[in-house]
């Protein structure tokens, strides 16, 4: 599953490409006047199907659509009172707890959400971020990219493990032109989203405008 900022849609593929299905902005919520409001930028698919959207660079719902793409519900929506988002930027299911919850990186609130799959609040993680921008787990691991400049990980009782990386000059973090001579291992620039690898390997990448990997390897 994919979205699309630019085409204002999100899409299922093939992992060789192929489009299998497109679903526009989900006109039927009532919340959009225009294809151009609902700017995706995050999507998680539950154990059943259903597929949660976060409308980040919209205006700030999470919309649940059934496989099949038929729009189930949405909540949230611009604010920063708990339940409403600032940049809902990444989504994220999260598999440490049973029943499954969704977590949602509210990026310009500073937060992290937890919700059910059903879209009721039950956690706000705060006071430890600047500006996630995503959230991806492993195990009982939660790493989220800090647009601001660093990797935050969280236990499975989403307390501070570790702060990795952190940009110690405030003039690079979130900063694209940052340029190449300036950047500096074990140092982020603009960590914009991230994904573990199966053996806890954390590949992240920073938002800068030359393009910017870095592979992180579990010390063991």
């Amino acid at each position: 599953w994919l979205v699309h900022i630019g085409r204002h849609e999100i899409l299922r593929a093939t992992l060789d490409g192929e489009i299998l299905f497109r679903r526009g902005f989900p006109q039927e919520s009532g919340k959009y006047e225009s294809a151009g409001q609902f700017a995706p930028t995050g999507v998680a698919v539950a154990p059943n199907g259903d597929v949660y959207v976060a409308d980040g660079y919209g205006l700030g719902f999470v919309h649940r659509f059934r496989a099949d793409g038929t729009w189930v519900q949405c909540w949230g929506g611009a604010g920063a009172e708990p339940g409403q988002f600032h940049t809902p930027h990444g989504i994220a299911l999260d598999t440490r707890c049973t029943p499954n919850q969704l977590i949602v990186a509210d990026r310009e609130n500073g937060r992290l959400q937890t919700f059910t799959l059903d879209g009721a609040l039950t956690g706000v993680i705060s006071g430890m971020l600047r500006r996630p921008c995503g959230v991806a787990v492993h195990g009982e691991l939660l790493a989220v990219p800090d647009l601001a400049g660093r990797v935050t990980l969280l236990d499975g009782n989403n307390e501070l493990l570790a702060q990795l990386g952190d940009q110690p000059d405030e003039g690079k973090r979130a900063n694209n032109g940052v340029p190449r001579k300036d950047w500096l291992d074990g140092q982020f620039v603009s960590p914009h989203g991230l994904a573990w690898g199966a053996r806890g390997d954390l590949f992240v990448l920073d938002w800068v405008s030359q393009g910017r990997f870095t592979h992180l390897a579990p010390l063991r």
